[in-house]
């Protein structure tokens, strides 16, 4: 099991804030699942909550895998750095059985389910997304490596962080089961947003936190980015007003652009 847990190259969660129930609930699906997929908008909190858990988690797992797949990859150079990781967890099957060897990726791939097969690992893959199409379909590269993860019998759970649901092939379907992440419950935002005004001597009252959680549907980014326009200078009763006709899912993107300008100047 993993015993150093900064070997896990995990993304930090030192301001991760309620999400209890998601937890457990989370929890219990990959107890009861070998294929997850986190569902929801971009910045919801999605690799925050799969750290929580892989840290909650280590001890029951042999080694923990994190990768953000890149615009640039392939399967082969995905399974590389996989089995790199695996390594430094003294699992050394995978990479030496890859490094210097002839190998296509149909066989780096088998050799992959094979490790998997080998041990109880959990292995996150972050902005799965990136695997998708402009059809949010498996991209033909992607598509052996997907097809073995999500077919292939064996102890290890995988994990994928995605804001674009997905839509493979019918046969993948039942697969995996889909967990969608949501903004944070009104007493959540309050948590947050106390903990964020501490931080930055910002006070806002019960009524503007309760109106600032209304119009961000609890989303965490942007609450840091409701606080951050707050710190650079703009007034609560503007950002009220701006953002009334703004729809929840633009509200991040919306309060991004209008703090760039500002954000750039420091």
């Amino acid at each position: 099991m993993p015993t150093n847990t900064s070997l896990l190259d995990l993304p930090s969660v030192d301001t991760f804030i309620g999400r209890k129930s998601e937890y457990k609930n989370l929890s219990q699906i990959i107890q009861e699942n070998r294929i997850v997929l986190i569902e929801g908008f971009s910045g919801i909190g999605k690799s925050a909550l799969a750290s929580y858990y892989a840290l909650n988690k280590a001890a029951d797992y042999d080694a923990i895998v994190w990768h953000e797949i890149q615009d640039d990859e392939s399967a082969i150079s995905i399974i590389e750095n996989i089995s790199e990781k695996l390594k430094t967890q003294g699992q050394g099957f995978l990479h030496n059985a890859i490094w210097g060897q002839q190998k296509t990726a149909i066989s780096t791939i088998k050799i992959l389910a094979e490790q998997l097969r080998r041990a109880k690992n959990l292995l996150i893959f972050d902005s799965f997304e990136k695997f998708l199409d402009d059809n949010h379909k498996i991209k033909l590269d992607f598509e052996d490596l997907i097809t073995e993860l999500f077919k292939s019998s064996f102890n290890s759970k995988i994990l994928l962080a995605t804001k674009v649901k997905p839509r493979p092939h019918p046969g993948l379907l039942s697969q995996y089961t889909t967990f969608e992440l949501k903004g944070l419950t009104d007493q959540d935002s309050t948590d947050l947003l106390s903990e964020l005004g501490k931080k930055h001597n910002i006070d806002l009252d019960t009524s503007s936190v309760k109106q600032i959680h209304k119009i961000t549907g609890g989303h965490p980014m942007a609450l840091n980015f409701v606080v951050a326009a707050l710190i650079y200078g703009d007034s609560l009763q503007f950002l009220l007003k701006d953002l009334q006709n703004v729809v929840v899912s633009d509200v991040a993107p919306h309060l991004l652009r209008s703090l760039y300008p500002k954000l750039t100047r420091h």
